[in-house]
């Protein structure tokens, strides 16, 4: 039970993480109007990575908190 607490957190840092990366490319494109085509189109895609892993990480929480109620 307890490693499961521990993959818990580890987990909700991941989330967090996951959320700042996020947040700070989604700025870059707002803050940086001389960015190139190119680059956009490199953030944009590494935001859409980043939401995947997210949604994966939200997953991970979800079955791991089912487990433990189990």
């Amino acid at each position: 039970m307890d490693q499961d607490q521990e993959q818990l957190k580890i987990l909700r840092l991941d989330l967090l993480t996951i959320t700042e990366q996020i947040k700070l490319l989604d700025q870059e494109l707002e803050i940086d109007h001389c960015l190139s085509p190119t680059a956009i189109a490199t953030i944009m895609c590494l935001i859409d990575t980043l939401k995947h892993e997210l949604e994966g990480t939200r997953l991970r929480i979800r079955e791991l908190k089912g487990s433990t109620a189990a």
